[in-house]
């Protein structure tokens, strides 16, 4: 590894570290910056990795809350508990279905900086909506204890969504939670608790292919990925503490005239070929 490449690496998991958890979608940035720094055939084990890292900060940062989901997994004790491991359960089944069925189409998409374009612009809109239509979930929604096994499966297909590049997962699974009538808070937590198994079984899969195919496993290649790993979780879990009082106090706004900017931007930027 050289200079530039822990240089680009570091910067690449900042990028991730601080786009993660806010609306605009981490996936969609790291496109943007690799062509942007001319990284030809981007890795999508270090794309998954570094999230990866970020993800490794919500255990830290919501680390006793997981201690209560892993303690319902083993040994339940209440309806409550179980209640609780069964719609984490839920929510994360749509999202490795659809991981697994279009894993080659997502990675073609993760390809094209139009994508990205296209959805940050679409997704704006959706955020538009959720801000417009569920203003009084923001304020007055239920607790998680009240929704059921269904709620988190419709909670998990937005999450699903998020595997088009641009979208944001986070984003998106907010919008799933809020529309089930959950609280803010809650649903800006079950947000990020369900990107655990989400991108722990995307790292997973992607470790698989490299075993399978040792050649594309470089030295290089791993010493880059640790730099954006540990980048990506530093960077991570001091952006975690600022988005819910972000969100609470400015709501979707800047996110959505920032995602439409981008847009506009990278169609400046890359213009279509007509």
């Amino acid at each position: 590894m050289d200079i530039w490449q822990f240089w680009n690496s570091l910067l690449l998991g900042v990028i991730e570290g601080v786009t993660e958890f806010f609306p605009v979608s981490s996936t969609g940035h790291l496109i943007i910056a690799e062509k942007l720094l001319g990284i030809t055939e981007p890795s999508l084990f270090f794309n998954v990795v570094i999230q990866l890292g970020a993800i490794l900060a919500v255990v830290v940062f919501f680390w006793k809350r997981i201690v209560q989901i892993l303690q319902s997994f083993v040994s339940p004790v209440s309806t409550s508990q179980k209640k609780t491991w069964m719609l984490f359960v839920a929510g994360t089944i749509p999202v490795l279905i659809i991981g697994a069925l279009f894993h080659s189409t997502i990675e073609k998409l993760q390809a094209s900086v139009h994508v990205v374009a296209l959805t940050t612009f679409l997704i704006a809109f959706i955020l538009v909506w959720a801000e417009k239509k569920l203003h009084h979930t923001l304020v007055h929604g239920v607790k998680k204890s009240t929704l059921k096994f269904w709620d988190y499966i419709v909670v998990g297909i937005f999450q699903a969504i998020s595997v088009i590049p641009g979208v944001s997962r986070s984003g998106i699974t907010i919008v799933g939670a809020l529309t089930r009538k959950l609280s803010f808070d809650d649903a800006v937590e079950t947000a990020f608790i369900l990107g655990i198994p989400a991108m722990g079984a995307a790292a997973v899969f992607e470790s698989l292919k490299l075993i399978k195919e040792p050649a594309g496993l470089t030295t290089a290649l791993l010493m880059q990925t640790a730099v954006g790993f540990i980048a990506a979780f530093i960077t991570a879990f001091f952006t975690i503490s600022a988005t819910l009082p972000l969100l609470k106090k400015y709501g979707f706004t800047p996110f959505v005239i920032y995602r439409i900017a981008l847009a506009i931007l990278l169609l400046f930027l890359f213009p279509l070929a007509l």
